[in-house]
């Protein structure tokens, strides 16, 4: 088992066994700077991209506030005109006021394209709805009659249909309807689909009751109308309370102030809804007033109106959340990145440190050791593996420095040998010399008296041969006497 494992392991030993302390640490940070850098690298486009599409949503949601009080406008305008057509010219003045209405609304729609359309590039779509009303305009100014009632229906239904169409370029274009959460999703359905087409349903059911008003009598193509009209709005408002409750239950923190606007302005739609229904399509006769049903109608589509009045803030406000909340996590998420790279940084330099300056110890201890100089035991404030070396070359320093001190005892033992053995060489020396000293002092002694004994002995040879000659001499002369006689 330990062979399979070296096995696997000896391309990383073989790899970290031939790097230095830094390669190695380089290379082990490297395994997670990498990916770290590839995540942020891939992740932090997707959450710039998710706060761009909310800004630019909060964007198309201004734009669209705008052009709902035009549209706003332009159906109260097709309802006072069909009344005016139909005989009752004292919707002049509304016909009037809501031109006035519609040429500022225009101007304030100018400049917010000026200022966030051309990001939108909606300037094109938007010049088409403005040329749209300019002919109608021109051409309700000149129509006279109830002739003339069917086509002014008919026009401004084409400019509402255009205005609406363009809230849905506004919402595509700005990625309303891209949104990818299931609360905002749904508030953008109900802000440019189910309220406008409520507003829609409602202002034309005003415009055809003052025709009908002015007429005198009802069609039954006219209750058909009524019929489908109440039908589609009575469709939407339940696509509207079904993403209401959608919304409110992703959001609880909004659910009291949309339900209290939901309420609030519902009576007014129902309020009409219920009209229509009593005086119009259930009743055999036309008992429909033209003041009250203006009255009533234009409560209704206010209603709806001032329901998306109350719906923008809130969008907006869960918008703005989004952005918060995303934009919080992007800098939490850089910020522990920077703080993750900052650490590890900080502790790769320590570890670095620790370890070169546990070398340097390591390494200036063995130079002294070498040097056979004094050695202390090395103490370092480490707990790792490299706590493990220092104590194994605590031993081996120690071992050393007992074999150390021994060599060093010895060589004491030994000088002081020496120095004894000295000491003894040099009083044999002394004593040798002494006796050399008294060796010479007899060998003079005994040389004087040998010199002595050889003077006296010379003396005596002399005497002995001077006296062998005298007597050689006295035998001569008694020879010589013995002759002569």
């Amino acid at each position: 088992m330990a062979n399979i494992i070296l096995k696997f392991f000896s391309p990383a030993i073989v790899a970290m066994s031939r790097l230095r302390y830094l390669g190695k640490f380089s290379l082990i940070v490297s395994f997670f700077v990498i990916p770290i850098v590839i995540l942020v690298y891939f992740w932090l486009p997707n959450i710039n991209s998710a706060i761009d599409l909310a800004k630019r949503e909060s964007i198309g949601i201004e734009y669209i506030a705008q052009v709902s009080k035009m549209l706003r406008n332009v159906q109260q305008h097709r309802g006072a005109t069909n009344a005016f057509l139909s005989g009752d010219v004292s919707y002049k003045q509304i016909i009037l006021d809501r031109e006035k209405d519609i040429a500022k609304n225009i101007i304030d729609i100018d400049n917010i394209d000026a200022g966030i359309g051309l990001e939108l590039l909606l300037t094109k779509e938007w010049q088409k709805v403005k040329d749209e009303w300019d002919l109608l305009n021109i051409d309700v100014a000149n129509f006279s009659g109830t002739e003339k009632v069917d086509e002014s229906f008919f026009r401004h239904t084409v400019l509402t249909g255009q205005i609406l169409f363009f809230m849905r370029e506004v919402s595509e274009t700005s990625g309303l309807f891209l949104d990818p959460n299931i609360d905002s999703s749904h508030l953008a359905e109900i802000l440019v689909s189910s309220l406008p087409s409520i507003g829609e349903y409602l202002g034309q059911s005003r415009a055809t009751g003052m025709r009908v008003v002015g007429q005198g009598t009802i069609t039954s193509t006219e209750k058909r109308f009524f019929i489908n009209a109440i039908n589609s709005t009575n469709n939407h408002i339940r696509e509207l309370k079904k993403g209401i409750e959608i919304v409110v239950n992703k959001n609880p923190s909004i659910k009291d102030q949309l339900e209290y606007f939901l309420s609030e302005n519902m009576e007014g739609i129902n309020t009409f809804i219920a009209y229509v229904d009593n005086k119009i399509i259930k009743s055999t006769s036309n008992s429909i007033k033209g003041d009250e049903y203006w009255s009533t109608s234009t409560g209704a589509v206010d209603a709806s109106f001032k329901l998306q009045d109350s719906i923008h803030p809130v969008f907006k406000f869960l918008l703005q959340e989004r952005v918060n909340s995303l934009s919080y996590q992007k800098n939490v998420i850089l910020l522990a990145v920077i703080l993750a790279f900052a650490l590890a940084a900080y502790f790769y330099i320590g570890l670095y440190i620790s370890v070169k300056r546990i070398v340097i110890v390591l390494r200036e201890t063995a130079k002294k050791m070498v040097n056979r100089e004094f050695v202390e035991l090395v103490e370092l404030d480490i707990k790792d593996e490299l706590a493990e070396v220092a104590n194994s070359f605590n031993i081996v320093a120690s071992t050393l420095v007992r074999s150390n001190q021994e060599l060093e005892n010895m060589e004491t033992g030994l000088r002081e040998t020496n120095i004894d053995l000295e000491k003894k060489v040099s009083e044999r020396t002394r004593e040798l010399e002494n006796i050399k000293n008294n060796l010479e002092f007899l060998v003079k002694e005994k040389t004087v008296e040998l010199e002595n004994r050889l003077k006296d002995l010379e003396k005596f040879q002399q005497l002995t041969v001077g006296r062998e000659l005298r007597m050689i001499e006295l035998k001569k002369e008694l020879e010589e006497c013995s002759k002569h006689r």
